[in-house]
């Protein structure tokens, strides 16, 4: 390759369809077929055993519930009235009803459960079924009861940062069986301080593309001067080549705190600010910009919806005088960001049903081959249960935007 530049072709396939993205609540457990260079290939699959965030706490109230879709199938987030979120799924056993579509219920115990709508089956925190209401009495045997032996699929859902998250497993449990092992308790470090509460502005689109591919476009640097051409972010032609020095980070890498860019108009308004930016496997990027009186966390969280379709959650975190202000121009800015970023990903999209090879070229793509050198890893981890070896070593990166 001319110039020394690196040079790769990431295979990338259409679909992305796999059995990792496939449940059935009839099964006693759901794997995947054949390796994990198989399935986790880039453009292909979903990595397991992971945290997904779903949902804005602030969302579902109590007594409240909510349908989220997932490539793992439909979820119903719930929170009873003692405030506790839960997660099943929102497909009732019974005629294929949405619990999301109901309600909440106390049961005599005080456990919360949730009320399908079609034919009021209701089923509590562990996915058991406590009721089926049109049961005739004489037809039940002595020591048994309707609702014996039924039961849904139940999620581990924890609350952090204002929001939502779900653990998937790899081999999902069959209905009603407790959610073991226990998943890994969710990082505390996963987001700065700052983001301890709910976050001041969120944003939430799905993506017509596959989750690596977002994921992709999430990581790269180069596309800025060309897609977000605007004047509070960068005028047309003015590129400067930059150099980011970056290190591993816990299941993914960080570019070490440095000036903000420059050219960057944003950038400017707020002084001259430091900004760190983290990437996390297998979905989650996150900006942290410090500068004397303003502080500011902008963190983007991906969730596979299904094989071409990857929700984007975006939500931002500040403190001081000024952000305040600039509230409706954060929020303007963001939206016209995210439309045009989704924008792209269409027309990606609508190349790689073509099977449309995927090119890697010299630094400012390093970071999607990480992102796919991460997934392999994640991938062959999982195979040969042992620990995930980051495959991400320190380096310096240079490149022009």
């Amino acid at each position: 390759m001319q110039h020394g530049l690196q040079c790769e072709m990431i295979h990338s396939t259409a679909g992305g369809n796999s059995a990792l993205a496939q449940t059935h609540d009839s099964d006693e457990t759901s794997t995947r077929s054949g390796g994990p260079e198989e399935d986790l290939r880039f453009g292909r699959g979903f990595a397991t055993d992971v945290w997904h965030a779903l949902a804005l706490s602030a969302a579902i109230g109590r007594s409240a519930i909510m349908r989220v879709a997932t490539a793992w199938g439909p979820i119903a987030l719930a929170r009873g009235a003692d405030g506790k979120i839960f997660a099943l799924s929102d497909i009732c056993p019974h005629r294929g009803a949405q619990f999301s579509k109901g309600r909440v219920r106390v049961e005599s115990d005080g456990a919360a459960s949730v009320e399908c709508p079609y034919h009021g089956w209701r089923f509590d925190v562990h996915g058991r079924c406590r009721d089926v209401p049109a049961a005739n009495p004489a037809e039940i045997s002595p020591g048994s009861g309707p609702a014996a032996g039924i039961s849904v699929r139940r999620f581990a859902a924890i609350e952090r940062h204002g929001l939502v998250f779900v653990w998937f497993p790899q081999s999902m449990p069959r209905p009603g069986a407790p959610a073991s092992p226990a998943p890994p308790e969710l990082a505390a470090d996963l987001l700065p301080a700052l983001c301890a509460g709910p976050p001041k502005l969120a944003f939430d689109l799905t993506f017509p593309g596959h989750f690596d591919h977002v994921c992709a476009g999430l990581l790269d640097p180069a596309h800025t001067p060309f897609v977000h051409q605007q004047w509070f972010w960068r005028r047309p032609g003015d590129r400067r080549l930059k150099t980011k020095a970056y290190q591993p980070s816990p299941f993914g890498f960080t570019m070490k705190a440095h000036a903000a860019s420059a050219n960057s108009a944003i950038y400017r308004i707020v002084g001259k600010p430091e900004t760190e930016i983290a990437f996390r496997f297998p979905g989650l990027r996150y900006e942290h910009v410090k500068a004397k009186s303003v502080e500011f966390v902008t963190a983007s969280f991906l969730l596979p919806v299904g094989p071409n379709a990857t929700r984007f959650l975006q939500l931002l975190w500040w403190k001081g005088l000024l952000p305040d202000l600039l509230t409706p121009f954060f929020r303007y800015a963001g939206a016209r960001f995210l439309a045009q970023d989704r924008a792209i990903i269409a027309q990606q999209a609508a190349n790689f049903v073509h099977e449309t090879p995927f090119l890697s070229v010299g630094d400012a793509d390093a970071p999607v081959r990480w992102y796919a050198a991460l997934k392999k890893e994640w991938g062959q981890a999982q195979a040969g249960q042992r620990e995930f070896v980051n495959p991400v070593t320190e380096q310096t990166l240079s490149w022009t935007t």
